[in-house]
């Protein structure tokens, strides 16, 4: 968040967060400060300014009150550094991005509270971060150091938003000071209103969205204070969830870029592919003619009991490559045939009550 209005006689934060009896620290731009019992507000950040933003960090929800205090100008004046800076909106209202930052400006992405937006190369503003707010922070990334006004301060302009929908409670996510942002051209065959996006690091949910269409953007949570998750450079998985069937499928097609802090990126489109079977399945083994090895693969829906043999022509029992409980997923079983004769064989997979068979060369 960031303090639009502000007490200029006495901006310390005893005074302007005195109001709060749930906080537990409050971090800047390189700076920060927390609460300890009796002695107070104690770190490096002990004045709140007008042009910064800030994480607050509260133990529990409270109201937050400030009493002798001045909005902001609208003609404030930032100086920005190159790269990332962590500013307030010094509009008096809701303003559409394309609207509040000027086209000369060299800031090309805004990262709020696990919302994003990123100017495109044809100058269109896309992401989840439709308008600035009054008393939200945000990370404004420049490409050069620059004296910045927003402009505009007027009502969004946009065709009238959908209502937000919300993740479901199995996909919900901490909000952390670490963040990433993931766009996504486009998904395949994904739902509006029924899929949701989301993103791990190994097996945590770091980031979920309703999916949206063109340019969905996928927060991605870093590091917690005090709950270990990801590594700089760690490697993200975007999912899809249906809410209708309840499945999961990987998000395949491009190579996602490795999670940073602060990261904006730009995904082209991508494809489903189930994390399980929706079927159970036998596919053509691969290399078919085979010298002199192939391999087998199959779909399991269900975890099921499995025996899948390998017959010759004549219906006699050649090879038994299997025979027990396999989960559900993706499996792939390799025949090694160096001490058959050459000839045709046949694949038979039975699992549970489905029942599948495919012919095969050994070609020596």
């Amino acid at each position: 968040m960031s303090f639009y209005s502000v007490d200029d006689d006495d901006p310390s934060i005893n005074n302007v967060l005195s109001s709060l009896d749930q906080a537990l620290n409050i971090i800047g731009e390189g700076e920060a400060a927390q609460l300890l019992p009796v002695v107070g507000w104690v770190g490096s950040l002990d004045e709140i300014r007008r042009d910064k933003g800030y994480w607050l960090r509260l133990y529990d929800s409270d109201v937050y009150e400030l009493t002798d205090a001045a909005p902001t100008h609208t003609d404030f004046l930032y100086s920005l550094n190159q790269g990332a800076n962590l500013v307030s909106y010094s509009g008096p209202e809701p303003t559409d991005v394309a609207v509040a930052i000027p086209s000369e400006s060299s800031c090309n992405a805004i990262l709020g509270q696990g919302i994003a937006a990123q100017l495109l190369p044809n100058g269109q503003w896309v992401g989840s971060l439709a308008e600035l707010t009054p008393w939200s922070g945000y990370w404004l990334k420049c490409q050069s150091a620059e004296e910045f006004q927003y402009q505009g301060h007027g009502p969004n302009p946009r065709e009238e938003q959908g209502p937000v929908i919300p993740v479901p409670e199995e996909l919900v996510f901490e909000q952390s000071v670490e963040q990433a942002f993931y766009f996504i051209e486009d998904i395949i065959d994904a739902e509006e209103g029924r899929d949701f996006v989301v993103a791990k690091i190994g097996d945590q949910i770091v980031g979920s969205i309703a999916y949206t269409g063109e340019y969905t953007t996928v927060p991605v949570m870093g590091r917690y204070d005090d709950t270990p998750g990801y590594m700089p450079g760690a490697l993200v998985e975007l999912q899809l969830y249906n809410s209708d069937s309840g499945r999961y499928y990987h998000l395949t097609g491009q190579n996602l870029p490795r999670w940073e802090s602060l990261g904006t990126f730009t995904v082209g489109e991508m494809d489903l592919e189930p994390v399980l079977p929706e079927t159970f399945a036998l596919h053509q083994a691969y290399p078919n003619p085979f010298n002199p090895s192939t391999n087998i693969r199959f779909d399991l829906s269900d975890k099921v009991k499995v025996l899948l043999e390998v017959y010759d022509v004549n219906g006699r029992l050649v090879d038994v490559l299997r025979n027990g409980v396999f989960e559900a997923g993706y499996h792939e079983i390799a025949w090694n045939a160096s001490q058959k004769a050459s000839g045709a064989y046949f694949i038979k997979l039975v699992a549970g009550s489905y029942v599948s068979t495919q012919k095969i060369m050994l070609i020596k």
